[in-house]
């Protein structure tokens, strides 16, 4: 790995849409790493036949992950929203300036 990090020599190659995920084969062997600046993180050594599926596995739970995060956003947004609403309704036929007798603005 010492020698990987300034050149990727060696059967190494880049997974395909899986932005900056590679694998390294050594015999049976398939080392799935990312390579994040001048790190390379390993993260798994695996038997060629499970190799792929648990980089797959990886993949969905990434993708499961982000789904949450939108998610998430959109919950906060409706809470917004329906915090809006309530404000609007608690407030209807109120002057929009404190103080002010009417809606207008007066200059």
């Amino acid at each position: 790995m010492e020698v990987m990090r300034d050149d990727l020599r060696g059967d190494v190659l880049k997974l395909r849409d899986k932005g900056n995920r590679y694998r390294l084969r050594i015999g049976t062997f398939r080392v799935l790493f990312v390579l994040a600046g001048n790190v390379i993180q390993v993260y798994a050594v695996k038997d060629r036949k499970e190799a792929y599926d648990y980089a797959a596995i990886l993949e969905r739970i990434e993708t499961l992950n982000q789904a949450v995060v939108r998610l998430q956003q959109r919950v906060e947004d409706l809470e917004d929203l329906r915090d809006l609403e309530s404000a609007i309704a608690e407030n209807a036929g109120k002057p929009l300036i404190p103080g002010s007798k009417s809606s207008g603005i007066r200059t």
